[in-house]
């Protein structure tokens, strides 16, 4: 199941247990990922969103006093939020599966990574090991 799948099945879950404030943040993150362009509207451009919603959460944050009401709020839709991210692996993961393929180059390698992890790789690490 992709993200905007889950996305949309979460929705389904939040509105029959009326659980309106995280209704309400996935809705408007669709309503962000349906206003991308056709071709960017898949994980990649699902994440973009997120990150963008995240960033914009962490702006708030610092901004706000921590006694103010909007606080919990935004820290429980961070939360929702980050949960559909996908999971960033270590550079020693990163180190094993160089080690398990045996990549002879960096094009090889950038195309493995990209292919099967995608967002999920510091592709900057990647290209680092492989020099």
């Amino acid at each position: 199941m992709n993200i905007i799948e889950k996305i949309n099945a979460d929705i389904i879950t939040y509105r029959r247990n009326k659980n309106s404030d995280a209704l309400i943040s996935l809705q408007t993150l669709l309503g962000a990922i349906n206003n991308l362009p056709k071709n960017k509207q898949d994980d990649s451009g699902a994440i973009s969103k997120i990150k963008a919603s995240l960033e914009g959460i962490e702006v708030m944050l610092l901004n706000l006093k921590s006694d103010d009401a909007r606080v919990s709020k935004l820290k429980a839709e961070r939360e929702l939020l980050f949960a559909y991210m996908p999971k960033i692996l270590s550079n020693e993961e990163v180190d094993k599966i160089l080690e398990e393929q045996k990549f002879t180059n960096i094009k090889d390698a950038m195309t493995y990574f990209k292919n099967n992890y995608p967002n999920q790789v510091n592709l900057v690490y990647v290209s680092s090991k492989m020099k």
